[in-house]
């Protein structure tokens, strides 16, 4: 199938195949160009469906898209990265949506209910609208509201109270039932008081999905979410994945009050970039602090003690019962999910942690398609570093111990070290660099294939020894294609998640 592209300032078209698609642009590429022209692609897990939806979707494409999409195809040098700034989409363009021209009040509020209106260009804004309204919270009543009260607001303090009233009926408040939290009173306000179990969420898709932090629900026999117009639901449990620090609950709300969060990309984010936190803590309002991304690829420990990596820092405060809110960027996307487990006070120490946006999407459409997170790799398994020093002194790598049967690794022709009836061990092959990246363990390993999808060809850099004596340490340099792969899961994992989204609680 042949999908065509025309520029509107050109008499001239692109024609590309599916195939030259699939092998020009890579993973985030397309995840870029779907964002930056505003097409929702939140339900796409593996490659193929990234792939499917832009191609789906190229007469849909604006004209700077188009444009950007040719200058990958013809494999130029500005990629959809660095030409973010060109995107009057992009999520790095805080300032211009904020800094609006000045003028008297009417204007300004016209131009702040339309900058609000122009960043909710979904199907969803119409449900968010009605749902709003329903919880007096209907955008574009920011100026009115001030009007009433007789307060003057500044252009910009009128786009981010129209951007919380738009963006509030998405967030939920989140009471786990049977848990460690002992008693609790909704009418308890004090925000450094807010008892274990109590978090806030928000509403991934129209089918009543539910995100927030594991952490939140990680102790409990049931949850309770409350929405933004004060109705409460029984939730069943679809899944969480605790090394990330996420759940996903469902509830069976009527249609007109779900409304979606938008959906961002995080990898487009930039340091100093605006970005505000909502949280619902108690079930009774919302609350909103507003900041700057303040650091990129931070890390911290999950509640399992393993590390969640390119974590989006921000001095945006995020109070506990903010726990598993949304950190939005200034157009009202979401880029990250807020975290403040105990273990980290955050709030103390001046600065905030969320789970990207990007990392979200992954986990959470493979919690709600099979219930838990089956990870993608590549199918080898490493020496410890201490073994791999030993066995290669100052040369560099990570020693390939053993590849896995019909692997990836299988599949390019990667070859693990062997041990001979003496305990001698001859080595095979040995990874330096995975993606340009050094490769020392099987940390530095992971950390890389993690950026990759589903489908994704995962670049090598190999020391091949193919050692015929113990001693032996020649080697040759091979760079290699590995496809990244993942099991499926087992049918009475599918059942079993079938029992949660049926509404059963159970883990």
């Amino acid at each position: 199938m042949i999908f065509t592209t025309t520029s509107s300032n050109s008499s001239s078209s692109a024609s590309y195949s599916k195939d030259e698609l699939a092998r020009q642009l890579k993973t985030t590429d397309l995840a870029h160009l779907l964002h930056d022209a505003g097409i929702d692609f939140r339900d796409c897990l593996e490659r193929a469906e990234l792939l499917e939806r832009l191609a789906s979707s190229m007469y849909r494409l604006p004209p700077a898209v188009r444009h950007k999409l040719d200058q990958l195809m013809a494999g130029s040098s500005g990629s959809s990265s660095s030409s973010s700034s060109s995107s009057s989409d992009s999520s790095g363009s805080s300032s211009a949506s904020i800094n609006m021209p000045p003028g008297d009040s009417s204007s300004s509020s016209s131009s702040s209910s339309q900058a609000g209106a122009a960043a909710s260009s979904t199907p969803a804004d119409a449900a968010a609208a009605a749902a709003a309204a329903s919880s007096g919270g209907e955008p574009g009543v920011a100026a009115a509201a001030a009007a009433t009260y007789g307060m003057n607001l500044y252009t910009d303090e009128e786009y981010v109270v129209s951007l919380f009233q738009r963006c509030k009926p998405s967030v939920v408040h989140i009471a786990s039932l049977g848990g460690p939290g002992g008693s609790y009173s909704p009418l308890q306000l004090d925000p450094e008081r807010v008892p274990l179990g109590m978090g806030s969420g928000f509403m991934w898709d129209s089918e009543g999905h539910i995100v927030t932090n594991y952490h939140v629900i990680q102790h409990a026999r049931g949850a309770q979410v409350t929405l933004a117009n004060n109705r409460k639901f029984e939730a069943s449990l679809r899944g969480y994945e605790a090394d990330k620090d996420l759940a996903v609950l469902k509830i069976d709300a009527r249609p007109g009050e779900l409304v979606p969060i938008q959906v961002g990309v995080s990898s487009r984010l930039v340091v100093g970039q605006r970005v505000f936190a909502i949280g619902n803590p108690f079930g009774l309002d919302h609350t909103l602090t507003a900041g700057i991304v303040s650091g990129l690829g931070r890390e911290m420990q999950s509640v399992t003690g393993n590390i969640i990596r390119d974590v989006v820092q921000t001095d945006a405060g995020i109070n506990p019962g903010n726990s598993g809110g949304p950190l939005l960027d200034s157009r009202g996307r979401l880029v990250g999910v807020n975290t403040a487990a105990t273990r980290h006070p955050m709030t103390v120490a001046g600065f905030g942690l969320a789970v990207p946006s990007d990392t979200v999407r992954r986990v959470v459409n493979q919690l709600i398609r099979y219930g838990r997170v089956i990870k993608p790799g590549l199918g080898l398994a490493l020496m410890h570093a201490s073994h791999s020093r030993q066995l290669l002194g100052a040369q560099p790598g990570a020693v390939v111990y053993a590849v896995t049967p019909g692997s990836g690794a299988a599949q390019a022709g990667l070859v693990g070290a062997r041990v001979d009836e003496h305990n001698n061990v001859y080595l095979g092959d040995v990874i330096v660099k995975v993606a340009g990246q050094p490769v020392a363990s099987a940390e530095d390993l992971i950390s890389v294939v993690e950026q990759f999808a589903l489908g994704d060809q995962v670049p090598l850099t190999l020391h091949r020894y193919n050692s015929q004596t113990p001693l032996e340490r020649t080697f040759k340099v091979a760079e290699v294609m590995v496809p990244l792969t993942q099991e499926r899961p087992p049918p009475a994992a599918a059942a079993a998640a079938a029992s949660r989204q049926a509404g059963g609680w159970g883990r």
